[in-house]
Parts: structure tokens; sequence; C-alpha cells
């Protein structure tokens, strides 16, 4: 065989090899494995999650005119709990939490609790003006109260402006595909 056949041969399979991976679709489902070293490592705020879950929302075609920020709603007599975003209107009323706080490694098994039927526990900060902080441990969430942990919504760059897979804005559209999955969820129990 050719030196020249082998290398077309070796340069064809390089690029369906490169395509099949850059092919590949990166999703809920597979996001972690696509961290690569030697970026930094980022998390999507409040501020970015927020407009993201008003905006989901409203794609699922529930009115903006019932879409609060900040709601408190009443869990029992003593246990109060505040719900970044929410919708109410006199059928149906649902809202989502967005807990922040991570840690420095990536954990595949931060999105386990998305997965379980089991409601999670939520610790709410209470910050008084004068004072330390208490937290309000809420044990379960009310089933219409749907928790997104920012642990779970991370991404990678550099200064140098390098190419990670996992960027903000891909960050961004797994988030969309955890709001889009509960408002499903949501919509599929108010059919019944």
């Amino acid at each position: 065989m050719s030196k020249k056949y082998l290398l077309a041969c070796w340069l064809s399979l390089a690029a369906i090899a490169g395509f099949s991976q850059s092919g590949q679709r990166i999703d809920t489902s597979n996001y972690y494995n696509y961290y690569r070293e030697g970026g930094r490592l980022n998390w999507l705020s409040p501020s970015d999650a927020v407009p993201v879950i008003i905006e989901e929302i409203k794609n699922a075609g529930f009115s903006t005119a019932f879409i609060e920020i900040g709601r408190l709603i009443k869990i029992d007599k003593t246990t109060s709990l505040v719900q970044q975003v929410s919708f109410n209107n006199n059928e149906i009323s649902f809202g989502f939490i967005y807990e922040t706080g991570h840690s420095l490694g990536l954990l595949v098994s931060d999105r386990d609790y998305l997965k379980d039927e089991t409601r999670e526990e939520y610790a709410q900060p209470e910050h008084p003006i004068n004072g330390p902080v208490k937290f309000n441990r809420i044990y379960p969430l009310p089933r219409n109260v749907f928790l997104l942990k920012e642990r779970c919504y991370w991404f990678q760059f550099d200064e140098k402006g390098s190419a990670y897979p996992v960027t903000k804005d891909l960050a961004i559209k797994i988030l969309r595909q955890d709001i889009r999955a509960f408002l499903n969820k949501l919509m599929a129990t108010m059919r019944k």
C-alpha cells in the first residue's frame, strides 16, 4: 500500500470520528461528560436563571399577567417560602426556586434530585437586618414548587477565548430543558 493511500484512509477516519463527536447532541443526559480540564468553571446566577424561567413559562402558553417575581407563599401556620418566579391564577398555581450554592467539584449525582420522585428538602435563608442568618427548612417542598439547583448549571471558559463544549449558552439550554420537563409534567397532571 502506498503512503498516500494510508494517509488518505487515516484522514478519512479522523474526519469521520471528528464529525461524529461534534455532531453529538449535548443535553441534560450527557453534558457532564463534556467537562474539560484547564477551563475555569462558573455557574448561572439567579440573574441569568430568572429571565429564562419567565420566558419558558410564557413559551408554555401561560399569561404574563399572572407571572410574579419573589412571591411569598404560606406552607403552613409557621412556615413561609419565597419563590423566585411563580404563576398564579384561579386555575393553577406553581413556582420555581433557584437555589444558589455549589461546590468546586462537579458531580453527575447533583442532578439525581431531578429524577427522584422524593421531594427535596429546601433550606431557605432568612437574613435579618441585625444578627445571624437563619434557615427555614421546608420538607417536603409542595408538588407545585420546582427546585432548580445552581450547581447543575455550570459552564467553562477562559480569558483566551478557548472553545469549551459546555458554554454559558449551553448551560442556559440545559436549564431550559429542565424547566420544560417540569412544565410538561405539570401540564400532564392538569389534563387528568
